[in-house]
């Protein structure tokens, strides 16, 4: 483990120091933009990088839920690789079944729970000030 600061951390300081001292001292405006986009992605990975572990187990765990008798190679889940291989397949998985209407209408309630979560889990990484308390029809 790296010692402080954390990656998540130094992206921060990336960003404000982007913002607060590089954008201000731009004459040119479609320069200061993509400074400001500069910031804005390097906030999002910190983001990311501090939900990751904690998005990803979720998910997993609701996924696992959604498809019992879908097998995965447990040893995959130590390597980040290995974690979206085995999200592909599910998700692959849901999709087909939803697609080829192998979901139950009672199944359908919890797999649009799931969705709504996993959506609301993303946004608050990339869109972190999107209102997410909305139903999702």
């Amino acid at each position: 483990m790296q010692d402080r600061p954390d990656k998540a951390t130094l992206l921060d300081a990336v960003a404000r120091f982007l913002v607060a001292e590089v954008k201000p001292a731009i004459g040119d405006p479609a320069l200061g933009f993509r400074t400001l986009i500069a910031a804005q992605l390097a906030s999002v990975v910190a983001r990311e990088l501090r939900a990751e572990d904690e998005h990803d187990e979720a998910e997993l765990a609701r996924l696992r839920a959604l498809l019992p008798e879908v097998g995965i190679d447990e040893t995959k889940l130590a390597r980040r690789d290995g974690r979206h291989e085995i999200f592909v397949r599910l998700n692959a998985e849901l999709a087909a079944r939803l697609r080829d209407g192998r979901v139950g209408e009672g199944e359908l309630a919890r797999v649009r729970a799931h969705l709504a979560q996993t959506l609301r889990e993303k946004l608050s990484v990339v869109t972190p000030h999107f209102d997410t308390t909305a139903e999702v029809p």
